[in-house]
């Protein structure tokens, strides 16, 4: 894959070893953010300003819950949105979630986590 630079928000360790495990093996770096709570922290802000240099974004759909409002979470994708034209997936094994981020700026999504092979499949598809 030419290396293409992959961020996913993902907050759950054992999907973080398995993403970097299956998509490292198919060759895309990977990088990870494992917390967002507010948009003005540092972390969130430096991630917005390299926003470019990602070939696609991944957000789990269900990162924010219990956390943070689901219209905040929507928040940081409309905040990526305005700043990135690239690829950001819709990633969760529930159809509401995946719908609402599409509402809030997702240009693709994928039915979650069964395996990461459904999201390495339209990763190859749409960044070829």
């Amino acid at each position: 894959m030419n290396n293409k630079k992959i961020l996913i928000f993902e907050d759950d360790l054992n999907w973080i070893n398995a993403y970097q495990q299956a998509l490292g093996q198919a060759g895309f770096e990977v990088h990870f953010c494992r917390e967002i709570i507010d948009p003005q922290e540092p972390q969130f802000l430096r991630l917005l300003e390299q926003a470019d240099a990602f070939s696609a974004i991944v957000w789990d759909g269900s990162m924010m819950h219990g956390r943070s409002s689901m219209s905040t979470f929507h928040g940081f994708i409309q905040a990526f949105k305005k700043v990135y034209s690239g690829h950001m997936i819709a990633n969760s094994a529930l159809q509401e979630f995946r719908t609402r981020q599409i509402e809030a700026g997702c240009t693709h999504q994928v039915s979650g986590k069964s395996h990461p092979k459904e999201l390495i499949e339209l990763l190859a598809r749409i960044l070829a």
